[in-house]
C-alpha cells in the first residue's frame, strides 16, 4: 500500500471503521455526535465507493437487525420480510426473474404463473 495516491475502497471502510471505534472511545457520554446522510454519501462518492450501495447500506441500517427466527416461521412465514435488493424492471418481468430464482435457484416447484400472481411449492 503506498502512502500517495489513492486508497483501495476495502482500506478505506477499515479506515472509517476503526475511526468510527476510536471515535466513540474518546467521546464516551457524547451520544449527540454523529454526520448528516448526506454529509456521508458525499464523503463515500468522493472516495469512490458507490453511491447506490451507502444507500443501501443506510438502509439495512435503518431497518435494524433481522427478527429471531421462530418456530412458526417455518409453516406461515416470518411476520416481517426485508428487502435487500432491488430489481431494475416492471411488474410482469420482476415476476419472471423471481421464478427463475425461485425454480431453478430453491428448487420449488411452481404451481402458478401468470402476469401478475405466482404460486411455488417445496
Amino acid at each position: 500500500m503506498s502512502h500517495e495516491g489513492s486508497l483501495e475502497a476495502q482500506v478505506v471502510a477499515r479506515i472509517l471503521r476503526r475511526a468510527s471505534e476510536l471515535e466513540l472511545s474518546d467521546s464516551e457520554g457524547d451520544s449527540d455526535r454523529g454526520i448528516a446522510e448526506a454529509s456521508l454519501i458525499e464523503a463515500a462518492e468522493e472516495v469512490g465507493m458507490s453511491v447506490t450501495a451507502v444507500r443501501s447500506s443506510i438502509a439495512l441500517e435503518r431497518l435494524g437487525p433481522l427478527p429471531a427466527p421462530r418456530i412458526g416461521d417455518r409453516i406461515v412465514g416470518p411476520s416481517s420480510v426485508y428487502a435487500e435488493g432491488e430489481i431494475d424492471a416492471g411488474a410482469r418481468d420482476a415476476l419472471v426473474l423471481v421464478d427463475q430464482w425461485l425454480v431453478n435457484g430453491h428448487h420449488l416447484r411452481r404451481d402458478i404463473l401468470r402476469p401478475d400472481h405466482g404460486e411455488w411449492s417445496k
